[in-house]
């Protein structure tokens, strides 16, 4: 019989680690590949972002070239601007639809000449009318008959007007804006604000020395009966006092409801 060959394998631990290495590098190539990909794609975006962005050519809608600056210009002469100010007695009266005329009293209409004429808005039955009223009196008189109901010779307003626009604005608490806007919606009055607000200063002015004369008389009353309500006005809380005596009644509205208003009318 023959003799048996024996065969031993030597195992390299050196080829574990190149068998690792490899699988290493192959993942790490997979994953260069697919970052690569991925900043492709990025960049193709940033760079539509920005050509989206970029400033676009200026379009101007006027010629701004020199040949038409060159071109002689014509001057255009402006029309003068018409100043507001007092409407002309013609057309006042050409615009009024009723006409009063005014005597003094106890004096003979026979001897009476027309001194002037005065054109008043008033509120008849709801409706707003400009009424022509025909001053009449003696040839020497200086002191003319003065319209009922008209604060002045230079009025142009009723004063059921005037206590309409304040009962409004004050006491409803409407702006004067919506107070012209109420006036002209039902009574056709076209108020202006600002004349609105000229009348409210009007009145105040006009009951300005009544007020504190009626102050001083409930002052000096052994009885006075005072009473406070208030009422919201926005965020804003306003208050109306009442003085009131056997003879008198006073009233303080939109003011505070400290102590110091009581202070103000009793001292």
């Amino acid at each position: 019989m023959g003799m048996a060959k024996e065969f031993r394998f030597h195992f390299d631990p050196r080829d574990k680690i190149i068998r690792e290495q490899a699988a290493r590098i192959e993942f790490l190539e997979d994953k260069v590949e697919k970052l690569e990909s991925q900043v492709k794609r990025l960049l193709e975006l940033l760079e539509g972002k920005a050509k989206s962005k970029a400033a676009k050519k200026p379009v101007f809608a006027e010629n701004y070239s020199l040949e038409r600056n060159q071109k002689k210009k014509v001057k255009q002469t402006k029309q003068p601007r018409k100043l507001a100010g007092r409407k002309p007695t013609k057309t006042k009266r050409n615009q009024s639809t009723k006409k009063v005329e005014i005597y003094p009293e106890n004096v003979s209409h026979a001897k009476c000449t027309l001194h002037r004429s005065q054109f008043v808005w008033r509120m008849i039955d709801g409706h707003a009318i400009y009424v022509q009223y025909d001053i009449y009196d003696l040839p020497s008189s200086k002191n003319l008959p003065l319209p009922a109901g008209v604060r002045t010779n230079r009025s142009e307003f009723g004063i059921e007007i005037i206590l309409t626009s304040a009962c409004l604005h004050y006491w409803i608490g409407i702006s004067l804006d919506n107070v012209c806007a109420v006036m002209n919606f039902f009574t056709g009055l076209e108020l202006p604000k600002s004349q609105a607000e000229s009348l409210l200063k009007q009145l105040a002015g006009d009951w300005d020395k009544q007020y504190e004369t009626i102050a001083e008389l409930i002052a000096l009353q052994l009885v006075v009966y005072i009473d406070e309500t208030g009422w919201q006005i926005g965020k804003k809380s306003c208050y109306t006092w009442v003085f009131s005596t056997s003879m008198y009644v006073l009233f303080r509205c939109g003011v505070s409801r400290k102590q110091s208003e009581a202070t103000a009318v009793l001292g």
